[in-house]
């Protein structure tokens, strides 16, 4: 399951309400939600929750709030605004911008490691371009008397670089950045590597100090992998994969991979790559500006670049943007004191494809969820058990009085379920229908009669 067990579909965290859980990562999970009375009405926004077996730990509870106050003070267009944070029943949040787009990964064909098909060169180009641009800002932060936070994403992966729809590039998810210069713990724990390993750069294998040039390498490697399909450190295992990180030799080239390769390209993907921080380059905007002259001499029109991201995820924002459409749907109907009407079989149908189709595609983590809920409820599911309804009644609804003892008797209202997963409600157990014989499908009209308990949270 991606969400946490505490938290549902409907529940609110300050003044946002969770819709959807949407990805998981490695301190907590993304929801899609939104807020509440805000001054531009209702609008959708990302929550991040962190997973309730750290909420318990001071530490991890002390970086979480010193993170999200840090990088809330990142003003960039390619990086993720954070909007607002807080901790609620123990839970702790942060409040980001809603990408309408989705992760480099999915331009990758959803993952990192197999090797695949490389994206046209002024497309990746482009994509490190503004990807440096942002992470520069950040390192760049600083505080109140003019010195440099030292901040470092130390996450740089696909996963954690969006594209939006008209191809604008957002860093985000500093969810295991550090702060490196503050006073009450200068360096990550030794011993414990945080990021993606796929993208650690050999400082950080050996878990030493890192900084700015820590991320220059992890762009490097995405650089490598977008320009020639392959990525330039996996291996079979993850030990075997730091091994090669950690190796002094440098890579091999990528026109070793590629033939045709551009040499000043590969000089900028070899210097950011450098085993030796020191022989990198200095600043992520050094690294951008070697980019842009490569990116001159590519011929690639911005309007091209543009129009070949919105096409290449244009399907998958297509139906990510139904499942967010249904689960507003369900967040109206709970907002009425009512669950959302089921959908009509056909639109029932496409909406189930449309899940198995995130599932296969990896759109959307934990959507294999959906096929069973079938969005007829939207996510309300996760919390509703229907109930059958009674035999439709043609005079006034009865008083408890002995004219109505002859009926078969109706059960009372469901008691609480156990604590077992909610039993869909297209597969309800038959027993706990009046006895009788089988009544015939209702008529649409009727679909709103039957009961639901919804458990409090």
């Amino acid at each position: 399951m991606i969400a946490p067990v505490d938290l549902v579909p409907g529940q609110l965290l300050g003044r946002y309400e969770l819709l959807i859980a949407i990805a998981q990562g490695g301190m907590g999970t993304v929801w899609a939600a939104r807020e509440r009375g805000g001054a531009a009405g209702d609008k959708i926004v990302a929550v991040k929750t962190m997973l309730p077996a750290l909420s318990s730990d001071p530490r991890c509870k002390r970086m979480f709030l010193t993170e999200s106050r840090i990088a809330a003070r990142i003003k960039h267009p390619n990086v993720c605004a954070i909007l607002d944070q807080g901790e609620q029943s123990g839970v702790l949040y942060f409040v980001m911008e809603w990408i309408d787009g989705d992760a480099l990964v999915a331009l990758q064909g959803g993952s990192t490691r197999k090797q695949g098909r490389p994206l046209p060169l002024p497309v990746a180009v482009r994509i490190a371009i503004e990807a440096a641009r942002g992470l520069h800002a950040a390192h760049e932060l600083r505080d109140e008397d003019g010195a440099l936070v030292g901040l470092v994403h130390r996450d740089v992966s696909p996963h954690n670089i969006l594209i939006t729809r008209d191809g604008t590039v957002k860093i985000a998810d500093f969810g295991v950045a550090k702060a490196v210069a503050q006073a009450d713990n200068p360096t990550t724990n030794t011993g414990h590597m945080k990021g993606k390993i796929l993208f650690m750069a050999p400082e950080q294998v050996y878990s030493e100090q890192l900084d700015r040039r820590s991320d220059i390498f992890a762009l490097g490697i995405v650089l490598y992998q977008l320009t020639t399909g392959t990525h330039p450190f996996a291996a079979s295992h993850d030990l075997a994969t730091m091994a090669r990180i950690a190796r002094p030799e440098p890579v091999d080239p990528p026109s070793s991979l590629a033939p045709g390769y551009p040499p000043a390209l590969e000089a900028a993907v070899m210097r950011a790559l450098a085993k030796d921080p020191a022989e990198r380059f200095a600043t992520m905007a050094e690294l951008a500006d070697a980019l842009e002259a490569v990116n001159a001499t590519l011929g690639g029109r911005p309007e091209e670049v543009t129009g070949y991201i919105r096409d290449a995820l244009a399907a998958r924002t297509s139906r990510r943007a139904v499942v967010i459409k249904d689960a507003l749907r369900a967040a109206d109907g709970r907002s009425r004191g009512r669950p959302s009407s089921r959908l009509d079989p056909r639109r029932r149908a496409r909406t189930i494809a449309t899940a198995a189709a995130l599932v296969a595609s990896g759109a959307l983590l934990g959507a294999a969820t959906l096929l069973w809920i079938g969005l007829g409820e939207g996510p309300a599911a996760q919390q509703i058990v229907e109930v059958p309804a009674a035999p439709p009644l043609t005079e006034e609804p009865r008083p408890r009085s002995a004219a109505a003892e002859p009926r078969a008797p109706e059960p009372p209202p469901a008691p609480a379920p156990s604590t077992s997963p909610a039993t869909p409600p297209s597969s309800a157990p038959a027993a706990a229908a009046s006895p009788g014989p089988p009544r015939p499908p209702r008529a649409p009209a009727e679909t709103g009669r039957a009961r639901f308990r919804e458990p409090g949270f």
